[in-house]
């Protein structure tokens, strides 16, 4: 059983009235209505305690509903069905935040398929789709390092990428599984940090931004480093999530060498020079080096070439939620809002808050 962050104050509960409030799903666009403040725990005793609960009612709030999580497994059965009519001994595993439990929303369900022979499987498997008339949007995308076919699945609407015979994702998911049973905090600050990110459009690798999983592993780093600068003070951190998202933001948008030094986490985790594994790209300085703990060889964060604005937006984020903590009105303002536009949760929350305590 993963451990729990218990909150450090008075938190509201969050519950739905009827089916349709719990179907609701969360967007990233911003709304247009005016509605409630996202402000659970107006009573916390001081700002990082405040914080700290108002990161743990988030996480609450972008959990999947019931309904996205039947409309994700409907999604799965329907690619389950397409991959059998084609080949009908092969199996299909999902990855990534499906599997490690740290998806939003907005996240796709990706699929690896394992026993598919042939020639041109992504394009068997998207006329089988086309056939059964199960996708739209679909794309079929040979030439990327991994190939994949992407769709959004036709009678759920939820996006699917599919690739074959793939078995890191398997691996790396089940990674993170460990480490977050170890880690407590890894999955609040991730969930986080992976709105955060998706807000500005940083989110993706192929346009420059931080994926999911090198984010996952930029926060592993980072609790790391932390653990062990407390083993050497012999001083034990209290497991506060607002002080640890303000230092997150403070290490990679401010303090962080990006262009002299590369990341590892495995064996406990360590910094090392980029330029002892060729990993100093002349031409983009400003690339985070870190090592894939799958394959040691491999430079997670080689195509995150927008990685100059990922730092601008820790650092803008870091000074924003500084600012907000020290403010007079701390106890009556959205802490968490200065950092992470929470009016994209109004539909969610003006539900919840319709019957808290």
């Amino acid at each position: 059983m993963t451990p729990k962050l218990k909150p450090m104050g008075k938190r509201r509960r969050f519950e739905y009235e009827d089916d349709a409030a719990k179907d609701d799903t969360l967007w990233l666009e911003k709304s247009d209505k005016e509605a409630a403040l996202f402000n659970p725990v107006a009573d916390a005793t001081s700002p990082l305690t405040k914080l700290h609960d108002e990161i743990l009612a988030f996480c609450a709030l972008v959990a999947p509903s019931a309904g996205e999580t039947r409309r994700r497994d409907a999604a799965v059965a329907n690619i389950e069905a397409a991959v059998a009519g084609v080949w009908p001994k092969a199996t299909v595993h999902v990855f990534g935040s499906s599997l490690t439990g740290l998806s939003l929303p907005s996240s796709d369900v990706d699929v690896v398929v394992f026993g598919a022979s042939g020639p041109r499987r992504l394009r068997a498997l998207a006329a089988e789709l086309n056939k059964r008339d199960a996708a739209t949007n679909m794309e079929v995308v040979e030439s990327a390092r991994i190939p994949i076919v992407k769709y959004a699945d036709k009678a759920t609407g939820i996006p699917v990428d599919v690739s074959f015979d793939v078995e890191s994702g398997l691996r790396t998911g089940r990674l993170v599984r460990g480490l977050m049973d170890r880690m407590p905090p890894l999955r609040p600050l991730v969930i986080v940090l992976k709105f955060f990110l998706a807000q500005r459009g940083l989110n993706e690798t192929f346009t420059g931004g931080v994926g999911s999983f090198m984010m996952q592993m930029m926060v592993v780093s980072f609790l790391q480093m932390r653990h062990r600068t407390d083993c050497a003070t012999n001083l034990a951190s209290a497991p506060n999530l607002g002080a640890l998202l303000l230092e997150f933001f403070e290490l990679y948008g401010k303090d962080f060498n990006y262009g002299a030094t590369g990341i590892s986490v495995r064996h406990h985790g360590s910094y090392f020079p980029k330029r002892s594994r060729g990993w100093d790209y002349p031409q983009r300085p400003q690339l985070l080096a870190l090592e894939n703990p799958d394959d040691a060889s491999l430079d997670v964060g080689k195509n995150s070439f927008a990685m100059t604005r990922v730092k601008r937006a820790f650092e803008h984020a870091h000074a924003k939620l500084s600012l907000a903590c020290c403010g007079d009105d701390w106890r009556a303002a959205c802490l968490l809002g200065s950092a992470v536009d929470a009016t994209v949760l109004n539909p969610r929350v003006a539900s919840s808050l319709e019957d808290t305590t």
